[in-house]
């Protein structure tokens, strides 16, 4: 039965992850997934507790990934983790890290993944670059967003001329100083990821977001499946 479908997701960290839990959980029931789960990625553990977000190890997310699957054998396990800044020990980066074709290298990354975590419940997905990438799928929004959250100046011509500067949003690079949401944070200073990156993107919404962003309909596609 298409209700008994469970899906599990390890995030980045917490943007990610209240993504998933409010916009992704929401769209699903559309396609009668009605469990699903997210999490940060689990870093440390002191006195029993766990400490979450941060993809600096590739084996902190590999040991997520695992744990889920063994505890839960018949739900699936997708990853919600960004391209932009991969460990340097994820799994044969040499072979694609240097490949200038965004949509090519991403699709070389999760082929290592899968191989690595070996499991048919597994589900790779990795995100070009980042999750802010999504929210300049509009960027009406994004002016619209943080006027409203306070800022005094209208920075809408400079949005649009980063959007313009690229063929999708998720074309917008991974430099330290030019990834998405560090070019949101040069714009407007305020811009708080966890709170303003959720509201931008409920704002826009998934339908737009996918529209604009081909790699992340792939991923939306295979999930929705799982139900037919």
């Amino acid at each position: 039965m298409t209700s008994e479908i469970r899906i599990n997701i390890v995030t980045e960290g917490q943007t990610e992850e209240t993504f998933a839990n409010t916009l992704l959980v929401d769209h699903l029931q559309q396609f009668k997934i009605f469990d699903v789960r997210a999490h940060s990625i689990t870093t440390s553990y002191c006195k029993g507790r766990p400490y979450r977000g941060g993809f600096c190890k590739y084996d902190h997310l590999k040991k997520d990934v695992v744990r889920w699957l063994r505890q839960d054998t018949t739900a699936y396990v997708t990853t919600m983790v960004d391209l932009y800044a991969l460990p340097s020990d994820f799994p044969n980066r040499v072979k694609f890290i240097h490949n200038p074709d965004p949509y090519s290298k991403v699709e070389m990354a999760e082929e290592e993944l899968a191989k690595d975590i070996n499991n048919p419940q597994f589900i790779p997905n990795i995100q070009l670059h980042e999750f802010e990438a999504a929210l300049f799928s509009n960027v009406e929004q994004i002016h619209r967003s943080m006027i409203a959250s306070g800022s005094t100046a209208s920075h809408l011509r400079r949005l649009q001329a980063i959007r313009s500067g690229f063929p999708t949003p998720e074309y917008i690079n991974d430099n330290p100083t030019t990834a998405p949401s560090k070019r949101i944070l040069q714009i407007y200073p305020s811009f708080q990821k966890p709170t303003d990156g959720i509201i931008i993107a409920k704002n826009i919404g998934i339908g737009t977001m996918r529209k604009e962003c081909a790699h992340f309909d792939k991923w939306l596609k295979k999930l929705e499946s799982l139900s037919q």
